[in-house]
C-alpha cells in the first residue's frame, strides 16, 4: 500500500502535498482527482487482532 501511495502521491494529493486517505468499511481509499470519478482503492484495512471495533 506504501509503495502506490509513494508512486501514485503527485497524482492525487493536493497542491499543499497533502494527501487525503478515506478509511471505510472495506479498505482505504483516495478521492479521485478526474472530477465525477469514484475513489481509488490503495489497499485493504484492517484492524490489528485483539483489537474491538468502536
Amino acid at each position: 500500500m506504501v509503495e502506490t501511495i509513494l508512486q501514485y502521491f503527485e497524482t492525487y494529493a493536493d497542491e499543499d502535498g497533502v494527501l487525503t486517505v478515506e478509511v471505510r468499511e472495506h479498505g482505504l481509499w483516495v478521492p479521485n482527482p478526474v472530477r465525477g470519478l469514484p475513489p481509488q482503492f490503495i489497499g485493504l484495512a484492517r484492524l490489528p487482532v485483539g483489537v474491538a471495533k468502536q
